[in-house]
């Protein structure tokens, strides 16, 4: 294209101009231009734009907007400035013109009707050649005219309910205002009026920066569906309500008008015709005249807010300051890598690395979990299936594979044990679980930490028969078998803290436990207590196939690598496999999920 030539562009005109940083040996050259979304942009002006109160008595506020390109900011805050005013026009014309509306209606009806009374006091005049006859019933006639006063005012109060439940229904924004009778709706509807204009209002927005598909603009939909389907219930209350009352009001006329015709039959017509005849007449007038109100009200139609101050081009930048942020930064620096090379010099005593821990331990390492940061948890929790695409989740599917080349019998025993509380055996134990039932293994999870149970805290269930009644006797096996959200993946609790967990274990109805689930399940996952404390876990690893021993990176010291080799070595544990668990943590205060074992740490 050409320079200062204007050109048509995803449906707009755009020209390109030169500017004095413009270098002469660049012409010729291509340049390429990145149009970026409406979401895009969006979230851009919402970043960079700041709006703030000033004074909150005299309601000023304050739009600023922070860009590296001086001419943008003041454009953008022009333009806000501007559209906030024509949209404030724009609604308040709208608003006066459906009133307008609504009054011309009105004022049709009443204007046939006011000729049809005209003609009948016209006929009954000529009929009867009377014009004045004397009434003798002032009192019934006043009480008559009132009850005709209300059923007229009943019926505008009917039509205009209709004319919202209407809008409602062709999913119009709701900015009529109801003159003559506005009371009728009470505080109630008119806030749901105003709390539906609201919500159309931000399902426009809404739709602007999202598709129609997208579960941000169907949320804002049915909100809209809901405000409009409960205010419609309103409405069609009210306009049952002033229905009863207007047949109220019929009843009541038709008895009055009963003793009134007893009256002179002359004069009670007369009486009847000129009564309906001056309440339309009033009506008629009436409506005149907020007729005109309206146009002279719309004709100086003004915004409800001036600006004190235009938008101004910044001369300077405020941000950032370079000079201060490079000494500070060459300050900081120095300050902060001579601390912590101090500090890690003088507290590095743990594992930090996998390649650490391999060049260590004699026993294999299966992989090593990433620290899990999404989210606080107070207990460890399953969390691969709500991010299966996760690195954790990544990083247990690579255990699994390597399980198999451990043990690859189709039916598996498998303990996650660890060497003190806090190194996520447990947050280990069940996420593995859910990765083994993933692929189509029925996987029941044991939790034998009888001291300290914790597994069925992760899944919401309760711990009142588990393990330990299962191994006295006390329970059955199928009883105490729990069914979890995730497909093949079931859980039996730890039960009651019993007095004696090791003397348990060593029962033979733990053995028969084992190899009654065998017949079920391919996989049997235990959570086992720590090794280093109580001898629970060894027990239990000897009537595995696939020990696990859990390591958490920056948490466990290195002694633990002593342990884990005279495991390997002096009890024989050939297959036991390593696990290094929250990689790039530093301290345990920074792992993603926050538990203990106050017991192992008591003792």
């Amino acid at each position: 294209t050409k320079i200062g030539v204007p050109f048509e562009v995803w449906g707009t005109t755009a020209k390109i101009e030169l500017t004095e940083v413009f270098e002469e040996n660049e012409v010729g050259r291509e340049f390429v231009y990145t149009r970026k979304s409406n979401a895009v942009l969006y979230g851009e002006i919402n970043s960079s734009l700041t709006v703030g109160i000033l004074n909150a008595r005299a309601k000023t506020i304050s739009i600023s907007y922070n860009d590296n390109e001086p001419n943008r900011a003041f454009a953008i805050v022009e333009s806000i400035d501007s559209l906030y005013l024509l949209q404030s026009l724009d609604s308040k014309r709208k608003a006066q013109e459906q009133t307008i509306s609504f009054i011309n209606n009105q004022l049709d009806s009443a204007a046939r009707k006011l000729e049809f009374q005209e003609h009948l006091l016209e006929s009954f005049i000529q009929r009867t050649k009377t014009i004045d006859p004397t009434g003798q019933f002032e009192k019934v006639i006043s009480e008559i005219e009132l009850l005709n006063q209300e059923k007229i005012t009943l019926q505008a109060k009917l039509e205009a309910v209709k004319l919202l439940v209407d809008k409602i229904e062709n999913n119009d924004s709701l900015e009529l205002r109801i003159p003559l009778h506005e009371e009728m709706a009470g505080q109630s509807i008119q806030n749901a009026v105003l709390e539906i204009n609201k919500l159309l209002s931000e399902l426009r927005t809404t739709q602007s920066s999202v598709k129609k598909n997208t579960a941000a603009y169907q949320r804002a939909a049915m909100k809209v569906k809901q405000a409009q389907f409960a205010l419609k219930e309103d409405l069609i209350n009210l306009s049952k309500s002033l229905l009863n009352q207007q047949k109220e009001v019929q009843k009541q006329i038709v008895l009055m008008e009963s003793d009134f015709f007893n009256l002179p039959s002359k004069n009670t017509s007369l009486k009847r015709i000129q009564r309906n005849y001056d309440l339309y007449e009033k009506y008629y007038l009436m409506l005149i005249e907020k007729r005109v109100e309206f146009g002279i009200s719309k004709a100086g139609t003004v915004a409800e807010f001036i600006l004190l101050n235009p938008p101004a081009r910044a001369s300077l930048p405020f941000s950032p300051n370079t000079s201060v942020i490079y000494s500070f930064g060459f300050v900081f620096g120095f300050i902060l890598s001579f601390v912590l090379l101090f500090v890690q010099y003088i507290l590095s005593n743990a594992i930090l690395t996998q390649k650490e821990l391999e060049n260590g331990v004699l026993a294999g390492v299966l992989g090593s979990l990433p620290k899990y940061k999404k989210e606080k948890l107070k207990n460890s929790r399953l969390v691969v299936d709500n991010n299966p695409k996760s690195a954790i989740s990544e990083a247990l599917r690579s255990i699994r594979t390597n399980l198999e080349f451990v043990h690859s019998s189709k039916k598996q025993r498998i303990s996650v044990t660890s060497t003190i509380s806090g190194e996520g055996k447990t947050f280990v134990a069940i996420n593995l679980g859910g990765i083994l039932a993933a692929s189509g293994k029925k996987v029941v999870l044991i939790d034998m930490d009888m001291r300290k149970p914790k597994v069925h805290l992760g899944f919401d269930i309760g711990n009142e028969v588990g393990m330990s009644t299962i191994l006295i006797g006390k329970s059955k096996l199928k009883d105490c078998v729990h069914k979890t959200t995730t497909p093949n993946l079931d859980v039996i609790t730890s039960g009651p803290t019993p007095p004696n967990p090791s003397e348990l274990i060593l029962r033979d109805s733990f053995d028969e436990t084992i190899h009654e689930l065998e017949k079920d399940y391919d996989v049997i996952l235990i959570d086992s207590p720590p090794v280093g404390l109580v001898t629970d876990g060894i027990l239990i690893m000897k009537k595995m196939d696939i020990p696990i021993y859990v390591v958490r990176s920056g948490y466990s010291k290195r002694g633990v690598i002593k342990n884990i080799n005279k495991l390997f070595r002096v009890s024989q544990f050939n297959k036991l496999s390593v696990v290094l668990n929250a990689v790039g943590s530093e301290g345990r205060n920074e792992y993603g999920y926050g538990y203990g074992y106050g017991y192992y740490e008591e003792d």
